[in-house]
Order: structure tokens, then C-alpha cells, then sequence
């Protein structure tokens, strides 16, 4: 009878031990699996696409930030044409085509396809007053280094047709994402991005006694002269609000043409029409004429393509710079 119970002992002590054996071998299983699984649905989640009111975006384009001036994209942007977002998600418009850029310049190229973009966002910032546009120009870090970048400048290009139509440019932001868009060739198609956003009044506020870093004027032009218009009393209005908080700023006056003519003929021109400027800011807006300065860059530096008339009506300008 002893040795029974010691047997049966003996047993129990084994079943013990090979029930916690298995325990632990199944648990080690589970965990693995878990693990493969998650790592599985990781590479699903980082390689899958998604779903934005039934319209599919490739998940790349959430590296596409909106919070600040620059932002980085270690992946380029996938070339979907010329498109503009609410802050639902939903496409406003989107256009096969998009805007044409070149590396290492500033100069956009609108497709005629999608021309008539600039009314799609009047309208919609019309029909929705509480909205602002961001406007996202993207430029390649192998790009030469500009103050501002690339992509803010591409990106002050359009926002320089869009008031053209009378938009408020407190409803326009210009930022800029860094992107290697010029990977085997030095032609970009697809360069801008459209954001419309709840409008900042914090933004709009600060603004107003903001100084820019310039302001565009179109002034009336008659043969070489320039006849004063309202854009040019309201800029003068501006420049006397900046003035009276900073009395030292300094205020360069550029004269800039279209290309009809000659290059030397339209540098003249530019820098009679920057005289013109500057003469009405110190005649009427009681200016020192040491704090304002005229210069002319004639056809050099155009807005966008001359060959319209539109074209070269948006390059015929003056442009203010405030330092």
C-alpha cells in the first residue's frame, strides 16, 4: 500500500509538470503569432491605401502637413493633377493636369485645362466666407537655396493671379513642402496644392499690423505713364500704417514689364514706372526720399507666361518691398 501512494505521488508531480511544459510552449506559439500578425497588418497599413467619402488616396499623402511654413517629405508627392480639399476631405475640384514647374526657378506653366481654377476657388471661398485657401507649393531639396524657397514663391505666384479677382489676401495662406520631386528629370507637372480651411481670425488680426514682406500693385497704365487708381491710394494707405510703427522702414519701389518690345526698351520702361511710384508715395503720402527707392527689373522676372494677354497684364506691375 506504501508504495501505491508513492507511485500515485510520483504521478501527480509529473502530470504537474508536463501540464506547465505545455502552458508555457502554447503561450510562446500565441505571442509569435500575435506578433507576425501585427507585423503583417503594420505592412498592410503602411503600403494599403484609404478611403476619403469614397474617393481612394494613396496613404503617402498623409505626409502632406498643413501647420507650419515648410514641412518635410522624406517620399515625393504621386502626380494627381491639380487638386483643391476642404477640411472634410471632400475634393473640391480636381483637374487631370497640373501646374508645371522647372527645376531651380520660379516660373509656373498653367495647363489650359485647367485655366479656369482660379473662378472654382473664388466661388467657393464666395459661398463659404468662414473658409481660408492655403495655397502648398513644393520644391526639391536639391534645388538651389532661395529666401523665400522655391515653393513659396511658386506658390506667391498663384496667389498673385488669384487677387487678380479681387480674393482678400487675408483668405490666402502660402506655405511649402520640401519633396524630392526631381528625381530623374528637371520638369515637375504637378507642383501645387489647394487646402481650404477654416478661416484663423487670430491670422487675419495679426495681419493688420504685420508689415509684409512686399506688396504687388497694378496701377492704371496709359502708354508710359501711370494714372493713380484706387489699388494705388489703398496701397499708399498701408505703407502710411506701417510707416507710423516703424518710421525707419525703408521701401524699394520695382518696375517690372512683359516682354513686348525689347529687353533694354522694357528696362527703361519698368524703372519709368517705378519712378512714377515713388514720386506719388513722396508727394502724397509724405515720405522721405531717402526712405523710398526705385529700381526696375523690366521683363526678367514675369508671373507667368507672356504669351496671353492676361499674361502679360498680370506682369505689368509694380512691386513694394519693405525692409
Amino acid at each position: 500500500m506504501k508504495n501505491f501512494f508513492i507511485a500515485f505521488l510520483v504521478f501527480l508531480v509529473w502530470s504537474f509538470f508536463g501540464l506547465w511544459v505545455y502552458s508555457w510552449f502554447h503561450d510562446v506559439s500565441v505571442s509569435s503569432i500575435r506578433t507576425a500578425k501585427s507585423d503583417t497588418t503594420l505592412a498592410l497599413n503602411l503600403n494599403d491605401t484609404i478611403t476619403i467619402n469614397e474617393k481612394k488616396i494613396d496613404t503617402k499623402e498623409r505626409s502632406f502637413r498643413s501647420d507650419s511654413t515648410t514641412n518635410t517629405i522624406k517620399k515625393p508627392l504621386i502626380s494627381q493633377g491639380l487638386k483643391a480639399i476642404n477640411s472634410k476631405g471632400d475634393v473640391v475640384f480636381n483637374y487631370d493636369e497640373g501646374i508645371k514647374i522647372v527645376k531651380n526657378s520660379a516660373t509656373i506653366s498653367i495647363p489650359e485645362s485647367c485655366i479656369d481654377y482660379k473662378y472654382k476657388i473664388n466661388n467657393y471661398l464666395l459661398d463659404h466666407p468662414d473658409k481660408e485657401l492655403q495655397i502648398i507649393g513644393l520644391y526639391s531639396p536639391n534645388e538651389e537655396v532661395q529666401f523665400p524657397n522655391y515653393g513659396i514663391q511658386r506658390a506667391n505666384k498663384i496667389k498673385q493671379e488669384l487677387l487678380l479677382l479681387d480674393i482678400p489676401e487675408d483668405k490666402i495662406v502660402t506655405k511649402s513642402i520640401i519633396s524630392p520631386i526631381f528625381v530623374n528629370d528637371s520638369i515637375h507637372t504637378n507642383a501645387i496644392r489647394f487646402l481650404f480651411r477654416t478661416l484663423s481670425h487670430n491670422r487675419v488680426e495679426d495681419l493688420k499690423t504685420k508689415i509684409p514682406e512686399k506688396e504687388i500693385v497694378y496701377p492704371k497704365f496709359s502708354g508710359s505713364e501711370i494714372l493713380v487708381n484706387e489699388e494705388l491710394e489703398n496701397v499708399l494707405k498701408k505703407i502710411l500704417t506701417f510707416t507710423a510703427v516703424n518710421p525707419n522702414l525703408k521701401i524699394t519701389v520695382i518696375g517690372h514689364t512683359d516682354t513686348i518690345g525689347n529687353a533694354t526698351d522694357n528696362y527703361w520702361l519698368g524703372l519709368k514706372y517705378a519712378r512714377q511710384v515713388r514720386w506719388y508715395l513722396i508727394a502724397k503720402g509724405g515720405l522721405k526720399r531717402s526712405q523710398v527707392t526705385a529700381i526696375s527689373k523690366g521683363e526678367t522676372l514675369p508671373i507667368v507666361d507672356n504669351k496671353t494677354q492676361q499674361g502679360r497684364k498680370t506682369n505689368n506691375r509694380i512691386e513694394i518691398i519693405f525692409n
